[in-house]
């Protein structure tokens, strides 16, 4: 029993051509390309997912950190203005913890996810 329709099983699949034989010929099938990347361009999109996950990371330590997180504009310029007394001191332990037992303690990221999911439900019913 096939999964597809019946006009469609019907249909041939893709075979290749024949590949020449001679040397210093090279031919090239459908979307493909001898030569690799440019490595500017690997660079250049590296640079921009880079710049995607550190402002990510920037928002989401803010928003969770700080009850009150406000954006300020002047202009151009845009950034998040937020009361560093007002950390929320749980949270921020339960940070420290979770550096500490990735990076001194190299635990997987698993393992991490359940002991911090573990220590924060106890952390909120706790206090």
């Amino acid at each position: 029993m096939s999964l597809f329709r019946p006009d469609i099983d019907r249909i041939a699949g893709y075979v290749p051509g024949e590949q020449p034989q001679e040397a210093g010929w090279i031919k090239l099938n459908t979307n493909e390309n001898p030569y690799p990347p440019s490595p500017r361009v690997v660079a250049a999109i590296t640079a921009a997912v880079v710049g995607v996950i550190l402002n990510l990371t920037l928002w989401f330590v803010l928003h969770v950190l700080f009850p009150e997180v406000r954006e300020v504009r002047a202009g151009p310029l845009r950034w998040y203005a937020f009361d560093p007394a007002s950390i929320d001191l749980r949270v921020a332990a339960l940070a420290v913890v979770a550096a500490v037992l990735a990076f001194v303690f190299h635990r997987g990221l698993v393992q991490l996810v359940a002991i911090m999911a573990a220590l924060g439900i106890a952390v909120r019913f706790a206090l």
